[in-house]
């Protein structure tokens, strides 16, 4: 029997070749990490994803349907102030609120929770139109590219492509099925 070796270690300093399933493994992770990058930046284009058919029955509740000729039904009163009318009303709220606390009224206190409360209100407004354009502008690209490349085929080749219907999708306007 041999005695047993004291010291050194147990892992060699030579560098280990890689068998061919190894080297499949990793090249698999290596797509799958591209794959995730390309589906996360495809994520943020919400044209470009079919949605998930909804649930009917009793378990789901059916989703919210917008009926074009009748908006204000849907509407809140409140809900349509535009940001003029906002701005306004914060003005107001102003110069109340520093009338109000040079002359050492009690209700200063009031009218300065009601204007943070408007500011705040205006502002969450702002930054909700500001996402809601940068998401527009995010959907409308490829309806744009897809249109240019339609109308540069249809004019260079006399082919017919659907050419009107790309240029209603761009306009915004309701395509019929």
């Amino acid at each position: 029997m041999q005695r047993a070796r004291i010291g050194g270690s147990s892992t060699s300093i030579v560098p280990h070749k890689r068998t061919v399933v190894e080297h499949a493994y990793a090249f698999e992770d290596d797509m799958e990490a591209v794959d995730m990058n390309a589906a996360a930046a495809a994520s943020k284009i919400s044209i470009l994803h079919v949605t998930p058919k909804p649930i009917r029955g009793p378990v789901g509740r059916r989703p919210k349907m917008w009926d074009g000729q009748q908006p204000e039904k849907h509407m809140s009163k409140n809900e349509t102030q535009s940001l003029d009318t906002l701005n306004n009303y914060i003005t107001e709220l102003g110069n109340a609120y520093t009338a109000a606390r040079d002359a050492n009224d009690p209700s200063a206190e009031e009218l300065r929770k009601r204007l943070v409360d408007a500011r705040g209100t205006l502002k969450g407004l702002r930054k909700k139109n500001e996402q809601y354009l940068a998401e527009q502008e995010l959907t409308q690209r490829p309806i744009r590219a897809m249109d240019d490349v339609v109308q540069l085929a249809c004019s260079a080749e006399s082919l017919w492509l659907g050419a009107a219907r790309w240029q209603k999708l761009r306009r915004g306007e309701f395509l019929p099925p």
